[in-house]
């Protein structure tokens, strides 16, 4: 009785009059990411018992066969990369898992029921991968910009400071040295380095 129910049970599900539905938008995912390709059974019945299979293009993505995966057909690419919901194929829910996704995983995917008896035993679906964004820092150069020209103003300073330094130890060392000549000198001479003293200091003063 029970060997009749079993044989009863797997001709309903071969005799199920139900479609693979697959997506009629693309799916879009960046590099690296994971996804899911939608693919389903309308109406939904249990196909853990039939043979689904996953292709992109003629190449085998993904095997699943006597209630298991089989991985030995699999394209060497998607190899521990591809999953099904095995819980959720009593429902009719054969989508596919596509993990570390790449930029040459782009392309159509065909998920593919070829037990059931039905017109529509395929579903398609768009895979569309986008680059990662690369994060440019936009505020670099207005910032390198922006401090040119204090960059500028900072050596301007430096040099009028510098030049203000030398003149003034000139003037000082020119003050010292005269002071030292005419301190011992008669008054005639210390008039004279009075005057010459005045007259530099006019001139400096000119500057």
């Amino acid at each position: 009785m029970k060997l009749l129910l079993v044989l009863m049970s797997s001709l309903s599900l071969v005799d199920a009059d139900s479609d693979v539905i697959g997506s009629d938008k693309p799916v879009t995912v960046t590099v690296g990411d994971n996804v899911i390709l939608p693919c389903h059974l309308e109406p939904p019945f249990n196909v853990r018992n039939l043979t689904v299979e996953w292709k992109r293009g003629e190449t085998i993505v993904h095997i699943y066969t006597n209630r298991k995966d089989d991985p030995r057909l699999q394209d060497k690419n998607f190899r521990g990369r591809t999953s099904l919901f095995h819980e959720e194929m009593i429902r009719g829910n054969i989508s596919l898992k596509l993990t570390s996704i790449t930029e040459l995983d782009a392309g159509s995917y065909t998920c593919f029921v070829p037990k059931l008896q039905s017109q529509v035993r395929k579903g398609f679906v768009n895979l569309t991968v986008e680059p990662v964004e690369q994060k440019k820092d936009k505020g670099s150069p207005t910032h390198k910009n922006n401090r040119q020209p204090e960059n500028v103003g900072n050596d301007t300073a430096a040099i009028i400071g510098i030049a203000v330094v030398i003149i003034a130890g000139t003037v000082i060392s020119f003050v010292v040295v005269l002071w030292g000549l005419c301190r011992n000198t008669s008054k005639s001479q210390i008039f004279f380095c009075l005057h010459v003293y005045k007259c530099f200091q006019i001139n400096v003063s000119c500057l």
